[in-house]
């Protein structure tokens, strides 16, 4: 009976081993995962931003592309009549 016993808590104290060792495992995984879940919302906050500017850029270089086809045609049409009465007189 004290054989039994003292081979039960030899095998409790190896399972408590392997518990303890299996808790610090997942414990680390835990630990791998959420520092992976950072990095992935720092790397999001990173994509969105570079998007967001280079968004604002497209829409500053379309701005400046449709105000500088209104001034072409604003010139055009006050320097158009102009040019062809001169070039019917002669």
């Amino acid at each position: 009976m004290k054989q039994q016993l003292a081979e039960s808590e030899q095998l409790l104290e190896a399972r408590n081993v392997k518990l303890a060792e299996a808790q610090k495992a997942q414990a680390e995984a835990l630990r791998k995962q959420r520092e992976l879940d950072e990095k992935t919302r720092e790397l999001d906050v990173t994509i969105e931003k570079r998007v967001q500017a280079g968004q604002a850029d497209l829409v500053a270089k379309a701005r400046q592309d449709a105000a500088n086809e209104l001034k072409s045609q604003v010139l055009q049409r006050r320097h158009g009549p102009t040019s062809l009465h001169s070039g019917c007189s002669r």
